[in-house]
């Protein structure tokens, strides 16, 4: 039975190195000769062939060194507009479902990659103003949310259990949110366009996606604290664009539970002052009208949110 194992062991990592070896040399084709000739043929046949491998890919790649080589072919299929179109959903899902806890820089950094390849998609727009690539971001925004609400709260845990600082420096390349925080904050900034409804649309938000939200705005509003290295004002622009986006989509209960938060961050922490920047604290300002804006003429809230816009105007 020994030998019978090590000859079953030796197949199986066999047939693993030569399917490595073919979709390494077939990324290697596809990103040489996709300027000068169509696949367009040859998609059918590929993804049925690699139906089983592509479902696989979330748990290949759980504290991995190695960038699995079916990651790496999506992504240079994604770096041309053509194949973008022809990317099944199911190759997307997987990517996707690569934004784990468990997962590497170098792997988060890839994901980001194809996502932003996919949403920055120019050609191939259809007769509803969407290219291909924003369909397919569109069909899996709940996935998106989950993963980044996932990745984000790991993130506040480490700064809360651990008394370090969120930081977005290069230090660390193997922790999973040393380099590419930057990189996801600015990819979910343009992925919180997408969940904006389009004009006359009769869609409506499910409780369920509005609660995620609410979830994810709670969760990237600490990145605007002075208490962690966050210092790229972009970066807390790209926050709060993203925050603004989501509340009107929330509830009112639900968005005015980050309203102590943005008070906090408008006025002094200990021996700190707030966000000094003008432009940030003028998106602070908007985040707070925003959230208070349903609200009856005479609130005290909607007459603070006044007197923050015209304190605010009045620095700037």
């Amino acid at each position: 039975m020994g030998n019978e194992d090590e000859v079953i062991e030796d197949t199986r990592q066999r047939i693993q190195n030569e399917r490595t070896l073919c979709l390494n040399v077939l990324a290697d084709i596809f990103a040489k000769y996709s300027s000068v000739f169509s696949f367009q043929e040859c998609y059918d046949r590929l993804w049925i062939c690699l139906r089983d491998v592509i479902s696989k890919l979330p748990l290949m790649v759980i504290n991995s060194d190695n960038k699995p080589s079916i990651l790496r072919f999506i992504h240079v299929l994604s770096l041309h507009p053509t194949h973008i179109s022809f990317l099944p959903n199911g190759a997307v899902v997987a990517a996707i479902k690569c934004l784990s806890r468990r997962s590497k820089a170098h792997v988060i950094e890839c994901v980001m990659d194809i996502l932003e390849n996919v949403l920055t998609q120019e050609k191939s727009i259809s007769e509803d103003g969407e290219t291909p690539g924003i369909k397919l971001i569109r069909n899996n925004l709940d996935l998106i949310i989950d993963r980044f609400v996932e990745r984000l709260g790991v993130v506040e845990n480490l700064a809360g259990e651990e008394n370090v600082k969120l930081s977005t420096s290069s230090s660390g390349d193997n922790h999973p949110f040393s380099s590419s925080l930057n990189k996801e904050l600015f990819i979910l900034c343009q992925i919180s366009e997408v969940f904006v409804l389009k004009k006359g649309s009769s869609d409506t938000l499910s409780a369920k996606k509005a609660e995620q939200l609410g979830s994810l705005s709670t969760l990237l509003l600490p990145f605007l604290s002075a208490n962690n290295e966050l210092h790229d004002d972009a970066t807390k622009a790209d926050i709060l664009a993203i925050i603004n986006c989501f509340v009107p989509m929330m509830n009112t209960d639900r968005a005015s539970t980050l309203i102590p938060t943005i008070s906090s961050l408008l006025g002094s922490e200990k021996s700190r002052p707030g966000v000094t920047n003008p432009t940030v604290r003028s998106l602070l300002v908007k985040v707070y009208t925003s959230i208070v804006s349903g609200e009856d003429g005479s609130s005290l809230r909607i007459k603070v949110g006044d007197s923050l816009v015209n304190l605010n105007s009045m620095s700037t």
